[in-house]
């Protein structure tokens, strides 16, 4: 899904061994605070930095105030997105 909040799994992935987990994103569904009950599941998981091409500006919140960077993109698949990523400058996370 273009929209992180929106989005049916979470996919975590360890970029350097490309080892991943999905995770149901229950409140995918949700009218309202989809984004901010992903951003828990994800500050919950120990992920370092989320990339996603539209994250809500209360996830974006919650994800900032636990620490976690987020790198804007555009990709349409988890691979080109971590390619684009690690090609990058990490100054280009908020």
């Amino acid at each position: 899904s273009p929209r992180f909040g929106k989005c049916s799994y979470l996919i975590i992935v360890d970029p350097e061994t490309m080892e991943f987990e999905a995770l149901d994103n229950l409140t995918a569904l949700a009218s309202a605070d989809a984004g901010v009950s992903a951003a828990h599941i994800i500050t919950d998981n120990g992920v370092e930095v989320v990339l996603s091409h539209d994250c809500e500006p209360e996830a974006f919140k919650v994800l900032l105030a636990a620490g976690i960077r987020i790198f804007p993109t555009v990709s349409t698949t988890v691979r080109s997105a971590i390619d684009v990523f690690k090609s990058m400058q990490p100054s280009l996370c908020y």
